[in-house]
């Protein structure tokens, strides 16, 4: 009986809770439903003419549909191609050959413009409009790799415990990635100043600008290892030579 009313008491539960969800403000309908894929992993849509590339990951096939679900062409050649991301400016579409370790760049008439050996799991893949560049997610090596419109490695990098996507902001080319492994997302900005003095106080670090106008001004050197070492505490007799080379008083 006791499990009778507690069922009982959750079903009315569920029936205040329904009760309570208010109508859909917008009704959504089907528009097209189509097969001939088998593990389509990925698409990614062209906003100037509404088509939609698919990675057709278990058909080792990239394919084009249009806004209207007609397959406009399908290329093969691939191997476990996991991700594509289309640059609406030419129509154009960048694959992460996975299996392949490569990276392809097809013409909107699926013709392949270039194809570089990324000698890694090339895993997810978002195209930068502005400049045609694009950002790959490595999940061999777990980096994420910045390429220029021709394939030219710009950027190779950053401390992941397993990245799985990336997405750039159209504003200002930046690049979000999302660390699976690591519990985190990480927003990568390109930077056109100076070269950092110390290897591990990096551009955006909090006191990047500090720290690198304090060596400058010969305030501090850094250890014998070429490193700042920020995560150390400074000494009291640290403090003292830093003040006294602030004021001149100490070369």
């Amino acid at each position: 009986m006791g499990r009778h009313r507690v069922l009982l008491g959750f079903t009315l539960s569920l029936i205040v809770c329904f009760a309570a969800i208010p109508a859909s403000a917008e009704e959504v309908i089907e528009a097209w439903r189509g097969g001939g894929f088998k593990g389509p992993h990925f698409v990614s849509v062209d906003p100037t003419d509404g088509s939609c590339w698919v990675a057709d990951y278990l058909n080792h096939q990239v394919v084009r549909l249009g806004a209207d679900g007609t397959e406009l062409l399908r290329v093969g050649g691939f191997e476990g191609p996991w991700s594509v991301s289309v640059d609406p400016t030419d129509g154009s579409c960048w694959v992460a050959d996975t299996s392949n370790g490569q990276v392809v760049h097809l013409a909107e008439d699926g013709a392949e413009l270039w194809g570089i050996d990324f000698g890694a799991n090339a895993y997810a893949i978002s195209v930068n409009a502005t400049d045609g560049s694009c950002w790959v997610v490595d999940r061999t090596n777990m980096q994420v790799v910045h390429l220029a419109e021709d394939g030219t490695q710009l950027w190779r990098g950053g401390d992941f415990a397993s990245p799985s996507s990336v997405s750039v902001s159209p504003t200002d080319g930046s690049c979000w990635v999302a660390d699976y492994g690591g519990d985190q997302v990480v927003h990568l900005v390109i930077y056109d100043g100076p070269p950092p003095v110390f290897d591990d106080v990096p551009p955006g670090f909090w006191a990047f600008e500090e720290i690198g106008a304090c060596y400058d001004a010969g305030i501090v050197g850094g250890y014998g290892d070429g490193l700042y070492h920020p995560e150390y505490a400074v000494t009291r007799d640290q403090m003292a030579v830093y003040v006294a080379r602030a004021f001149g008083l100490l070369p």
